[in-house]
């Protein structure tokens, strides 16, 4: 399936009764609209919106969504805070009637300083209320003078560092609770992924030194606590911006997977590692590239035995075409890659995003033609349950 024009920013989530939603921006005449759509298992509804506006935060990297939490429907994008490029904060709302009609919108991270808040990733917990983790801008000063209407995340400077936090939403609650900081220096714009391990959350995120070594780490949440496990892998990513590559995690049984990219080496790659047993502790990475990755990874879990990993690869060094290619974990082994969809390579083309219905994995991406954007969705074969 393909949307309409002039969309991107997709994302995927599965409801209690298996039913596929789909969220992402749409342009319009003055600004943007978040909208979504499902998949009952045999066609598609009409979109939705749940809000729109005119002084958005609406980029490639830094995407909104919906997502459901039991029988609730929340929502957050991004709206701009101030008078440069980087200020946002994260906007949400909650909706108990499917999405018909939403709650007033609420700053998520409770205080509207001009600062950079988003990235933000989540999971429903065991008590049906939402773990939520972004990354905050509340300790940086920015130095930009300049607003940009088009921000990339392409560079930005702060004056102090991006943190990491956690906190956690019960349906229709508008303040948070267990609202904590995990790590007081982190990588400005990399993604967060949060996965569930029994009654803990785990969060992946690209840690930053004083050094500007820039691997990805973990942290995970508890019902007594929280603590910094460290780094994944030791890549020793010496970065002095950004790279704007976040990680990707799943869980199948009790294993959680984790895929990254790091320019290591002044080398591109992905690669993949598992922790197993609920042990903490991630075993070694394997390689999964083809030597030429833009990075962009993915992670569904397709049973209890097999994680699916993603990532863009060019066609060839410095290429503007390439494809989405793909590898099954299974234990301690991945399958030989295979190209699923063909994609441009530029940002324009976005992140490609992963879910796992009872009977099919269903992969979402933005198609860039003539510099038109759209959001195309299709299933994943030979990996679901026919």
């Amino acid at each position: 399936m393909a949307l309409e024009n002039n969309t991107f920013a997709p994302r995927l989530s599965v409801d209690a009764e298996d039913r596929l939603l789909l969220s992402y921006l749409e342009d319009t005449e003055e600004g943007h609209a978040l909208k979504f759509v499902r998949h009952d298992g045999r066609e598609w509804t009409a979109p939705q919106t749940v809000t729109e506006g005119t002084d958005w935060f609406a980029n490639w990297a830094d995407t909104p969504g919906v997502r459901p939490v039991g029988d609730w429907l929340f929502a957050h994008w991004l709206v701009r805070s101030g008078p440069v490029a980087y200020h946002y904060s994260i906007h949400a709302a909650w909706s108990d009637d499917g999405g018909a009609t939403w709650s007033d919108p609420f700053v998520l991270h409770g205080e509207e300083r001009p600062a950079e808040h988003g990235f933000l990733s989540s999971v429903v917990l065991n008590d049906s209320t939402l773990g939520v983790a972004w990354l905050d801008g509340r300790r940086t000063v920015s130095e930009e003078t300049n607003p940009n209407d088009e921000a990339t995340h392409d560079s930005h400077t702060n004056s102090g560092a991006m943190s990491l936090r956690w906190a956690r939403l019960k349906p229709g609650e508008t303040r948070l609770s267990q609202d904590i900081e995990l790590d007081a220096r982190v990588c400005d714009c990399c993604m967060t992924a949060s996965v569930r391990e029994g009654t803990d959350v785990r969060i992946l995120y690209r840690d930053r030194t004083q050094a500007e070594v820039r691997d990805i780490a973990s942290a995970r949440v508890t019902p007594a606590g929280h603590q910094n496990e460290g780094r994944v892998a030791a890549d020793d990513w010496q970065m002095p911006a950004c790279p704007v590559e976040g990680p990707a995690v799943a869980r199948r049984g009790t294993t959680t997977d984790a895929v990254w990219f790091t320019g290591s080496e002044s080398t591109p790659k992905v690669f993949w590692a598992s922790a197993r047993n609920d042990s903490g502790d991630f075993g070694a990475a394997t390689q999964i590239d083809q030597g030429h990755p833009a990075g962009r990874v993915g992670a569904v879990a397709v049973d209890t035995d097999r994680t699916l990993l993603t990532w863009v690869e060019a066609a060839d060094a410095g290429a503007s075409s390439g494809h989405i290619m793909a590898r099954l974990a299974h234990g301690e082994e991945a399958s030989a890659a295979s190209n699923l969809v063909p994609v441009t390579t530029g940002r324009g083309s976005g992140f490609p995003v992963l879910a796992r219905t009872t009977n099919h994995v269903w992969l979402a991406w933005t198609a860039v033609s003539d510099d038109t954007r759209r959001v195309r969705i299709g299933r994943v074969a030979g990996v679901g349950q026919e």
